[in-house]
């Protein structure tokens, strides 16, 4: 699991139970989610692209005083939103998964108001390179504020388990008979914590949810969490075959899982 997906699912998880309850945990800046983020706000871009151009205000210079604004502007619910990169002419969402701060990687926080939503988007930008605490990321939360329609489907969690479920099988088939014994391990070992009694054992983030979950939840958002390969050099998608065959089916294989990871999550946060 990556680390602003990590912050996302945070921040929609303790930004809910505030919205709930109207009372604040202990939240920022101790989650794990922002062990290495010196600044984290949230702000209001018009009249342009996110953060190129336009006009720039900021609402809220911390998530809790966000969490205010979201109260006191109505907003019933946070949800996790991930949507598709489309364009033919970009690469593949799992290749730019590693690319920290890239435009492309497209995980929303949707505020829900009513029929509508407002999608929040993250920025990470490197603003203290050689701090002493690792606090290198400044990270902005943007929105143009325009209300849409709702862009989150729901997703049974025992449908999850299934489509996460089949994709692990295919990525250790694919492994074994592809001579890549290394990645076979990780893919059974997360196939292994959709059954698990202790499923976020061996997981570094284990304060990500403010309420705690079922069993089923947890047992699906840890074993989408380890099936995270993805990334930059040395990840799964950074495998690459001389046969067009085998290729087709490796980049196969491999949507299908980065879409189950990203379909788990949803289904967990937003349940």
């Amino acid at each position: 699991m990556i680390g602003n997906v990590a912050q996302v699912v945070a921040l929609i998880s303790y930004g809910n139970t505030f919205l709930k309850t109207g009372e604040s945990a202990e939240f920022f800046p101790a989650n794990s989610s922002f062990q290495f983020c010196n600044n984290v706000d949230f702000r209001l871009i018009t009249n342009g692209r996110f953060f190129v151009g336009g006009s720039v205000s900021t609402i809220a210079d911390n998530p809790s005083t966000w969490f205010d604004y979201l109260s006191s502007s109505n907003c019933e619910r946070l949800r996790f939103y991930y949507r598709r990169c489309n364009s033919v002419d970009r690469l593949a969402d799992y290749d730019l998964s590693g690319l920290v701060g890239s435009d492309y990687r497209d995980w929303f926080i949707e505020a829900v108001y009513g029929k509508k939503s407002v999608l929040w988007r993250s920025f990470w930008d490197v603003t203290a390179p050689e701090a002493k605490n690792q606090k290198i990321w400044s990270v902005t939360y943007g929105t143009d504020g325009a209300r849409v329609r709702q862009s989150c489907t729901a997703v049974k969690i025992s449908d999850a388990v299934v489509i996460l479920s089949d994709a692990l099988k295919a990525a250790i088939e694919f492994a074994a008979k592809s001579a890549l014994d290394g990645w076979n391990s990780t893919f059974v070992k997360a196939l292994n914590v959709l059954s698990s009694d202790n499923p976020e054992d061996d997981h570094y983030h284990k304060d990500l949810f403010a309420e705690p979950l079922s069993m089923d939840k947890r047992r699906l958002f840890y074993a989408a969490a380890h099936a995270w390969v993805f990334g930059g050099m040395g990840s799964w998608d950074d495998n690459w075959f001389k046969s067009k065959e085998v290729q087709r089916e490796f980049q196969r294989v491999t949507i299908n899982l980065y879409d189950a990871v990203n379909n788990a999550y949803g289904a967990v946060v937003n349940s």
